[in-house]
């Protein structure tokens, strides 16, 4: 039996399709577990995306709760970050961008990343 040409074209095109659309979804928490210490903004924005919310903002002292608590194992209290936060259905992925060697701000790199359920309490 001969097949229809706008089938033969159509079911060629569906499975290729298809299978393009399965080899580059990765979820966002898939994007943020790849995320590494040193990584540059535009490493982190290629693979994340634009994040949803950009904030910069001063290590407390401590004591203190919060996501931010992971900051006291890479920066002292007093340094500067930038805080970068990305959200899906279920979970707050941060990830922070500081000095370690005493670079400029425009050079800072990943320093740490946190993740964590919404609607957590610390």
């Amino acid at each position: 039996m001969k097949m229809k040409w706008p089938i033969k074209i159509i079911i060629p095109v569906f499975v290729v399709s298809l299978c393009l659309a399965c080899a580059s979804t990765r979820t966002l928490e898939q994007n943020f577990l790849s995320m590494q210490t040193g990584m540059s903004r535009q490493n982190v924005k290629s693979i994340m995306g634009k994040p949803e919310r950009a904030d910069v903002g001063v290590v407390p002292q401590p004591p203190f709760f919060g996501p931010q608590e992971a900051l006291l194992g890479v920066l002292k209290p007093g340094a500067s970050f930038e805080e970068w936060q990305y959200t899906d259905a279920e979970n707050i992925y941060l990830i922070w961008f500081g000095s370690i060697n005493d670079e400029p701000q425009d050079k800072w790199g990943v320093v740490t990343k946190f993740g964590y359920p919404k609607g957590a309490v610390f």
